[in-house]
């Protein structure tokens, strides 16, 4: 991700910015971009943000920001900026099939974590939340949404499919093993 930033003109950290909002980008080129930051964010969410509004910058300059999955789009680019599969493949190694584990090392969320060990592996993995699940790696071609959200919450056990809570989120990836 840093030598992306090399180009960017200017990160700026504020104090505030609207409710809900993380960070935003402007610029249409590298030599005009800026991206804004909530200082107050927690480290994890700093960077996680810093490399998903790179990506808004880095789609924008490539004329590809009128998509309508833009966000998406934005959040999986930032993932592969933070953790390119070579490297996410080493901290599958270092860790294991272990949200937690690589977490921790990589300063981010379980939930990051999960999903780029679908992404990288092409394992298959569901981040189960509240009101949506997340799929990554190869499709779960057996397991519907309502089943993996069964698992999740440990009302069912399915052979093949393992439970992974993520510490301290309260919410739980289901890994097909």
């Amino acid at each position: 991700m840093s030598r992306a930033l090399l180009g960017v003109g200017r990160v700026v950290l504020v104090d505030r910015l609207p409710e809900g909002v993380l960070g935003a980008s402007t610029g249409h080129t590298f030599a005009s971009a800026r991206i804004i930051l909530n200082r107050s964010l927690p480290t994890h969410r700093k960077l996680f943000t810093l490399a998903h509004e790179l990506a808004h910058i880095l789609l924008r300059v490539e004329g590809l920001d009128d998509d309508d999955g833009l966000e998406k789009s934005c959040d999986y680019l930032a993932a592969c900026l933070m953790a390119p599969k070579a490297a996410a493949l080493a901290l599958v190694n270092t860790y294991g099939v272990s949200p937690d584990r690589i977490a921790e090392a990589a300063l981010q969320t379980g939930t990051w974590a999960a999903l780029r060990i679908g992404e990288a592996t092409g394992m298959p993995v569901a981040a189960v939340k509240p009101g949506k699940v997340r799929f990554r790696g190869k499709q779960f071609e057996f397991a519907s949404e309502s089943i993996i959200r069964a698992v999740a919450s440990g009302r069912l056990r399915v052979r093949g499919l393992r439970k992974v809570t993520l510490y301290g989120m309260g919410r739980a990836a289901v890994i097909a093993v």
